[in-house]
């Protein structure tokens, strides 16, 4: 019999822990997410140029063998957004704080 396909249930943010890597990713850092989550909507890495961030994606299985809980908070502060005018054709559009303008949707 062949295995079930890999079904995710939810999501961690993985920052890379060096000097080099932006404070707001750090802070992205460590709640588990459901993957149907709006947080993943926007701040699915890579978040901008040399982002370094993954995802780890986790089942139920998963979840317990890592000893992780599914948190219906996402890291504070997300939502926030800053203005940002394209300099090409002026329009001014709103972005999350701490990702690279173009780099704020999960194209997958």
């Amino acid at each position: 019999m062949a295995e079930p396909a890999f079904d995710p249930l939810a999501a961690r943010y993985v920052a890379v822990q060096d000097a080099r890597t932006r404070p707001h990713h750090m802070a992205w850092q460590g709640p588990v997410l459901r993957c149907a989550h709006p947080f993943w909507k926007t701040h699915f890495p890579p978040n901008g140029w040399n982002c370094r961030c993954t995802v780890q994606q986790l089942s139920e299985r998963g979840i317990q063998d890592f000893g992780f809980k599914v948190s219906e908070h996402p890291p504070e502060g997300w939502d926030k957004t800053r203005a940002w005018e394209n300099r090409r054709t002026q329009k001014v559009r709103q972005v999350p704080v701490g990702i690279d303008p173009g780099f704020d949707r999960n194209v997958g």
